[in-house]
């Protein structure tokens, strides 16, 4: 076989030729031109790429099967994932297969429904990723159901050249070439932590109620990280509905889609009707809401685990949170999170909630060796209430550590919190000198309770 420019008039224009390899007789089989041709120079670096013994159609009839060919020149081994296809407790930070450039996967892939194929070119960061999924189509409405193709990288990743950019493409065992078309794409993960005792089982409808299969969760549990596409800014409702039931709707949440190529969480937080509950010291609204937290990491190296303090307690002010006796978030109030903490693998030590400014610990718990795994990054949480009593009974306070694959566990308690240690420092007024004359204090609180007090003379 010869390669020629396209305008060649004949064989005095081949500038490469490669012999042919035998092939089976009544075969089907696929070969793929790639690499770089430099026609001023009457250079060509480019190769034949073959898949013999290649399947004309699909051994499943009800899907669309495909080998994947990374036929890009300036992108080196990529890992690939499937989107929509992940394995029951997979992690969407390891990809499901890597690829060579100029090679082709070893297997067939199979589609019952439509898939986004994300790219990941950086394999020693694994949070790293394109911002930019290639969609493989239905094949039931697309027409492939039944059909075989090559999904092939082409282009370059670095171009000035909108003719020459990356791109994937299909092509199908007739012949026809297909461009898949791109959307960006994130990593996401949800995390239910609205302690309020209605919300304690709930199902969640991405894009409303209707729109497709709910999402089921427990106070304190958690989705594995996804992969979501769709354009950045984008507004995406989240109905809330009891458990098995489309209505009541409890609420309609709203979050706009995070940066593309980046890692999130998102917490579900607050009660149902916050005047039912204990209000937020700090002046907080704590209604039902999304709270995100942005560009986090889901993987370290293996050495290593991190994890991100975030205070999601809606009736507790803003506190101190020490590990190992150094501050590791100051001052967090009602849904703020602290800067990433990076230790080593297998770390253990004391953690201790302080309230915001004081020495003491209000309560200190136990991180244990076996929840600080290397390779994994986490979200360090606290959930409940600090008065249950004060919020219909609803669980205690609490803190929990979330894993990408969307595992949840708790912190062991060493110090549980004890009554009135966010209690407001006592208020000493003075009259001097009273003599016989009378005087008047006057206390406002924000909410109903209990308010002690003591009156003493001294002498």
């Amino acid at each position: 076989a010869g390669i020629a420019p396209g305008n060649s008039s004949g064989p005095a224009d081949i500038l490469a030729q490669y012999p042919l390899p035998s092939f089976a007789a009544g075969s089907y089989n696929v070969a793929i031109v790639a690499g770089t041709i430099d026609l001023l120079a009457g250079a060509a670096n480019v190769d034949l790429y073959y898949y013999l013994n290649a399947r004309p159609t699909a051994q499943n009839s009800s899907q669309f099967e495909f080998i994947i060919f990374h036929g890009s020149p300036d992108v080196n081994t990529v890992g690939l994932y499937l989107a929509y296809d992940r394995p029951v407790g997979s992690s969407a930070y390891q990809p499901d297969l890597t690829l060579a450039r100029y090679a082709y996967t070893s297997a067939y892939l199979g589609l019952a429904y439509d898939n986004v194929v994300v790219l990941d070119t950086n394999l020693t960061d694994l949070n790293d990723f394109f911002p930019v999924g290639y969609r493989v189509p239905d094949p039931g409405s697309s027409g492939l159901t039944g059909q075989t193709g090559v999904v092939f990288a082409s282009g370059y990743a670095n171009t000035p050249d909108p003719a020459k950019a990356f791109g994937l493409y299909v092509a199908l065992s007739n012949g026809t070439v297909l461009p898949l078309p791109s959307t960006e794409v994130r990593r996401l993960q949800i995390v239910h932590n609205a302690a309020d005792p209605a919300l304690a089982q709930v199902d969640l409808h991405p894009g409303g109620v209707g729109t497709g299969s709910p999402i089921s969760l427990n106070f304190r549990e958690a989705t594995p990280t996804i992969f979501v596409d769709g354009p950045t800014g984008a507004s995406e409702v989240l109905a809330v509905t009891p458990r098995g039931q489309t209505t009541p709707i409890l609420a309609n949440l709203s979050v706009s889609l995070p940066a593309a190529g980046k890692n999130h969480v998102v917490f579900i937080q607050g009660v149902g009707n916050p005047s039912q509950f204990a209000a937020n010291p700090d002046g907080r609204s704590t209604a039902l809401t999304l709270s995100s937290i942005l560009d986090i990491r889901g993987w370290e190296l293996s050495g290593s685990f991190s994890y991100v303090p975030f205070h999601g307690v809606t009736d507790a002010p803003a506190v101190d949170l020490y590990v190992g006796g150094s501050p590791v978030g100051l001052s967090l109030r009602y849904l703020d999170f602290a800067s990433r903490v990076t230790v080593p693998a297998g770390s253990s030590g004391q953690v201790e909630v302080r309230p915001a400014g004081q020495s003491t610990p209000a309560a200190t718990f136990s991180l244990a060796a076996t929840q600080t795994p290397g390779g994994k990054g986490a979200i360090l949480f606290a959930s409940g209430f600090l008065n249950p009593a004060a919020n219909q009974n609803g669980p205690a306070f609490g803190l929990y550590l979330v894993y990408p694959e969307g595992n949840v566990t708790p912190l062991s308690i060493v110090t549980a919190l004890a009554p009135g240690a966010f209690a407001i420092l006592p208020l000493r007024v003075y009259a001097n000198p009273t003599l016989n004359e009378r005087w008047q204090i006057s206390v406002g609180a924000t909410q109903a309770g209990e308010l002690p007090y003591v009156l003493s003379t001294v002498t």
